[in-house]
């Protein structure tokens, strides 16, 4: 009784194991790596204390710590997409990895306190609470001082690297060499053409992805 078994389950595991082969036999894998680049400007803060007010007033200034790093600069974002497609009868498995890479230049900066000493200035009022130019508000301050963040000059490079990865079964319903793949989340059309395969994404964006080659 337990050889019958044991017969029984050899038998089964070759059925599967062929089944398994004729099942990866009748598909066909693609695969393609695309890069875009996207120039990006900087936002760097922007700073509304003009230096010809320290150069016509008496203060006194002290280093609070160290500040924030700065952006200084645009940079290029570059965005690599990579696509595998195996192709069924009835459904294709889509596996799509983007990865975005960014260079970003920063400058080191310090936080500095300016103490101001009240007076007048010509047309630069300094006061407790405000610096006026030409009787109209130009900055607050509390007790004659301002906090300020300035850039020291030591510059450096730093890379960000985002990775997303998506894994997606479609049903694939045929319409000759266009094929048209589609989930919940996309709707593709695969276009065979002997070892290539051209991919448009038809649906959340209407785009074309480009030339698939047949692995």
């Amino acid at each position: 009784m337990k050889y019958a078994i044991g017969m029984l389950c050899f038998f089964a595991s070759l059925v599967l194991a062929a089944c398994s082969e004729d099942a990866d036999k009748g598909s066909e894998h693609y695969s393609g790596v695309f890069l875009s680049m996207e120039a990006i400007d900087a936002i760097t803060p922007e700073d509304l204390f003009s230096d010809v007010i320290l150069h016509n007033v008496e203060f006194e200034k002290e280093e609070v710590g160290k500040g924030e790093p700065v952006e200084v600069g645009g940079y290029t974002m570059k965005t690599e997409t990579t696509y595998d497609l195996i192709m069924r009868e009835f459904e294709a498995d889509l596996y799509i990895k983007t990865e975005k890479r960014t260079d970003k230049m920063f400058e080191a900066t310090r936080v500095y306190k300016y103490v101001f000493k009240q007076g007048t200035y010509g047309v630069i009022q300094i006061s407790e609470n405000a610096i006026t130019v030409n009787g109209y508000p130009y900055c607050k301050l509390q007790k004659f001082a301002l906090i300020r963040t300035e850039p020291i000059g030591e510059k450096y490079s730093k890379q960000d690297v985002e990775t997303e990865n998506y894994k997606g079964i479609f049903s694939c319903k045929s319409n000759g060499r266009n094929i048209t793949l589609s989930n919940s989340d996309y709707m593709f059309e695969a276009v065979l053409d002997g070892n290539k395969c051209k991919l448009m994404e038809l649906s959340p964006e209407n785009k074309n992805i480009g030339i698939l080659e047949k692995q």
